[in-house]
């Protein structure tokens, strides 16, 4: 997974213009963090959390000048709770920027933080309407995922595509890229809420189309479920999704991979069964021996997204926000 490409072109941006003359600030450097830790999406905050912790233990030994501290408040994957947990941050001290997770939160936090003069360095928020010039985004969009998803369905010449999809910022973007990229109109378009866990109505109604390819895409307690049900209620069209999937908690959550036989995974290349680089290899190794659990693509984006925002603040210390973005 070139994970690293993103994440170059973040630092780039962070740092390319920082005065030399600056002189290096406290050697702690503090991340306020929002971040869904209770919620429908509390497994998945878990792993970020580990993910970041282990950012900062790398950066800590590869910088043995600095420290950092991480503080974290959480959202629990709502807008309300995210822009309560922004303000229980900010009389913590006087931040250039936060780091958030999650499409929903993050776009409640942006006008905010732009009003602020803050910048919002975010993780595992795909929808690509969320999105500002003070935002840097540390995670592909859903768009970029719903495009290869239905390039792959159309050089299949697939002619009866329906698609099931989470009821969240995530799947417009996805929805629209995806059939462009197929070059027709969907048999069948249902959508399914983050917590129902039951979608065999949807799925009944889809089956009714004669579907020849089915898209599921989404996140959260539902979705990994839907994969069985889809098998429950007799539909024999080929499925197809995305990188979540691959997600370990998610494939236990679907029942493991018998109840997956078949799918198409279209992903970013987060494989661990081979790793396209020894640098994804050797994080994958470390990370597991140290939590005693794999990462998914998830603990990737989020490893990367705090280490080259803490390379940015070691490069450029400034507490202006302003310094920082150009």
């Amino acid at each position: 997974m070139t994970i690293r490409i993103i994440n170059l072109l973040i630092l780039l941006a962070l740092v390319s213009s920082c005065a030399p003359q600056i002189k290096k600030a406290d050697p702690v450097i503090t991340i306020p963090i929002i971040l869904f830790l209770t919620g429908n999406q509390a497994q998945t905050g878990e792993e970020i959390l580990r993910a970041f912790e282990f950012a900062k233990s790398d950066f800590e030994q590869s910088h043995p000048s600095r420290n950092v501290k991480l503080l974290v408040e959480d959202s629990g994957d709502d807008p309300k709770k995210g822009l309560i947990a922004y303000d229980i941050l900010k009389t913590k001290g006087d931040f250039p920027l936060f780091v958030s997770t999650g499409d929903a939160v993050t776009a409640a936090l942006l006008p905010q933080t732009q009003e602020d003069g803050k910048l919002l360095v975010a993780t595992t928020v795909a929808a690509p309407e969320t999105s500002g010039p003070n935002m840097f985004r540390g995670f592909l969009t859903s768009t970029q995922q719903g495009r290869s998803i239905g390039k792959f369905i159309a050089s299949k010449n697939k002619k009866r595509v329906a698609v099931l999809a989470l009821d969240n910022p995530f799947s417009p973007g996805f929805i629209s890229s995806l059939k462009e990229a197929i070059g027709k109109e969907f048999v069948a378009q249902e959508k399914y809420q983050i917590a129902d866990l039951d979608s065999k109505t949807q799925l009944l109604k889809i089956k009714d189309t004669n579907p020849d390819a089915l898209v599921i895409a989404g996140f959260g307690p539902t979705y990994p479920l839907i994969f069985k049900q889809a098998l429950d209620v007799g539909i024999n069209a080929q499925i197809y999704t995305h990188d979540a999937i691959d997600v370990p908690q998610y494939i236990d959550a679907a029942g493991g991979y018998d109840n997956l036989q078949g799918v198409i995974l279209l992903s970013a290349s987060f494989d661990l069964q081979t790793p396209s680089s020894e640098m994804m290899k050797d994080f994958a190794n470390r990370f597991e021996m140290k939590h005693n659990a794999k990462p998914s693509l998830f603990s990737g984006y989020a490893y990367d997204t705090l280490m080259i925002t803490l390379e940015a603040l070691d490069k450029c210390p400034s507490t202006d926000s302003q310094t920082l973005s150009r």
